[in-house]
């Protein structure tokens, strides 16, 4: 089992994006997952509209430190890479 998998059956869930807004499907999220934790994203983190900015500043932050920014477990790639390139101003 790759090693950034849970080793515990998992007992909650945060949710984010669209539908963390709608009513009706967290409702229905809860029930369905009756004894789980349901959460909203930005009431454990942040806002959920700002999730894609920061992860994609931590992937730009890991490329300047020349670490590496890929999964390769999860994504099927050969080794660990560092993403991108920094190319300085003229």
């Amino acid at each position: 089992m790759p090693r950034w998998l849970p080793t515990e059956p998992a007992r909650e869930l945060v949710v984010s994006g669209g539908g963390a807004r709608n009513p009706v499907l967290m409702n229905r999220l809860r029930e369905a997952l009756d004894g789980w934790v349901v959460r909203l994203f930005d009431d454990e983190f942040f806002s959920g509209d700002a999730k894609e900015a920061a992860s994609f500043a931590y992937l730009g932050w890991r490329t300047l430190h020349g670490l590496p920014g890929n999964v390769p477990g999860a994504t099927g790639a050969e080794g660990e890479r560092v993403l991108g390139s920094v190319t300085p101003s003229a």
